[in-house]
């Protein structure tokens, strides 16, 4: 399966099972850094296997552009952007 950059997931395997991520960065075919604002902070990100995710369909592109300049996308607008989906699952 194909993931794009600041693509909304959950997380299906380890101890963060169930956890709603935010795709910060794709390293190479096998893995990703995920982040979501509050354990997994954009100066901290989670590197996760692609197999142990599943995309829920949805990418943050009010982030696309913004996320580079760091004085614009802080951890809270990661959380505000990830609150929402937290309600569907």
């Amino acid at each position: 399966m194909k993931f794009r950059r600041f693509e909304v997931v959950e997380s299906k395997a380890g101890r963060d099972q169930g956890t709603i991520y935010l795709i910060s960065e794709i390293l190479d075919e096998n893995y990703v850094n995920l982040i979501d604002g509050k354990y997994r902070t954009i100066s901290k990100p989670k590197r996760k296997k692609i197999k142990h995710i599943c995309s829920l369909g949805e990418v943050a592109t009010e982030l696309e552009g913004t996320f580079e300049d760091k004085s614009k996308v802080n951890d809270g607008v990661i959380k505000k952007i990830l609150k929402k989906f937290e309600k569907i699952c």
